[in-house]
């Protein structure tokens, strides 16, 4: 990464206070995006880092390491992707695109890494058929067996996906070891 002045950083405002640098403020930055889209603390420094390592590898320059560094710790800055979430959790009712819904749902599993494969292939593939528009997987932090899905889904395509004769070949391929209970959003409050 290229260096900076080292008078810039040595200098002392009359103030006596310290200069703040760049990588401070875009380090304090992607810090709030990570906690802002949900990730891990320190997401977006990790993800600088390794790009950087890579940059070494590749020879790139000091100059191309810098930029690298400074688009690492932003990559996620003005992050909308998981709006829907944030609506969510804030109490804001999302716009919806026709009837689409959110659907929660829990199973346990004989083996999480089995669940995870089918879930994310054939799985995927017949929600996708029946009109699911994704989902984001949760392991319970207190049941080692039970996950958590909530699906972009409307009811009525889950109707559909829950009765095709051929999701109960997938769900005993994936190691269900039971029906999913199932949850609809019914509303969002502001408190």
């Amino acid at each position: 990464m290229a260096a900076e002045d080292p008078g810039a950083v040595a200098a002392v405002l009359s103030s006596g206070e310290r200069p703040i640098r760049a990588a401070e403020v875009v380090g304090a930055l992607s810090l709030a995006t990570d906690l802002g889209t949900g990730q891990p603390l320190e997401h977006a420094l990790r993800t600088a880092v390794l790009a950087v390592r890579l940059g070494e590898l590749a020879g790139a320059s000091a100059q191309e390491l810098a930029d690298t560094y400074y688009v690492a710790l932003l990559h996620a800055s003005g992050c909308t992707s998981n709006g829907h979430e944030a609506a969510q959790l804030f109490g804001v009712e999302p716009r919806r695109r026709g009837s689409q819904r959110r659907i929660l749902a829990t199973t346990t599993v004989e083996d999480y890494d089995r669940f995870v494969s089918i879930y994310s292939t054939k799985g995927a593939e017949k929600r996708a058929q029946h009109g699911s528009k994704g989902s984001r997987v949760y392991r319970d932090p207190n049941e080692a067996d039970r996950v958590w899905a909530i699906f972009d889904w409307d009811a009525e395509g889950w109707q559909r996906f829950a009765s095709d004769p051929e999701v109960p070949g997938i769900m005993q391929e994936a190691g269900h070891k039971g029906r999913p209970q199932v949850l609809e959003l019914d509303g969002t409050y502001d408190a």
